[in-house]
């Protein structure tokens, strides 16, 4: 199985989860979605909104790129989550408080629509969309009926603070979010 791009591959979840362990990939209903290796730029955004949110919120659990079972028919791989409870291994066990997406052309739609909707029905607390190419942060909250912008984050405003609950206050500006 290749990951230069995104690939769709019909797969038994038994043999999903008994996948090597260097394979980033995701399963939804019944079909492995196989994503690249995250780029430099990717993984360094990744680092320093996590290390924000770390900061921020100290009493989360924090961790990059691990898988989360968001049903019974999927499960998924946000770019960061954050939960109230510290687990081991590679897969959360408790519904993270933030997820974060760090778009890339290839997975654009399956993080800003499919799993948007996923992560809302799950009960995510907050969804943070990262959009590399056009350097916006979208922080959005979960208002039960679906998302709500919270803060977003533009060359026209590129700081602000984002309210996570009684877990804490994550401050953010975009010149470090996107520095090379």
């Amino acid at each position: 199985m290749s990951t230069d791009a995104l690939q769709r591959t019909p797969m038994p979840l038994a043999d999903y989860l008994a996948l090597p362990e260097g394979i980033r990939a995701e399963w939804v209903d019944g079909i492995a979605i196989v994503t690249p290796t995250p780029t430099a730029p990717h993984q360094r955004i990744s680092f320093r909104l996590a290390n924000a949110i770390d900061e921020g919120c100290p009493g989360l659990f924090m961790v990059e790129a691990v898988g989360w079972r968001t049903s019974a028919t999927r499960y998924r791989i946000p770019d960061i989550i954050a939960t109230t409870e510290p687990f081991d291994g590679s897969w959360a066990t408790t519904t993270p408080v933030i997820a974060v997406e760090i778009l890339s052309p290839g997975t654009r739609t399956e993080d800003t629509v499919r799993k948007s909707h996923e992560y809302a029905s799950a009960g995510v607390a907050h969804y943070w969309i990262v959009d590399r190419e056009r350097h916006i942060l979208t922080a959005l909250v979960n208002s039960g009926d679906g998302w709500e912008i919270l803060l977003e984050l533009t060359a026209e405003q590129p700081d602000g603070s984002i309210g996570v609950g009684d877990h804490g206050t994550v401050e953010i500006r975009l010149d470090r979010l996107f520095a090379t």
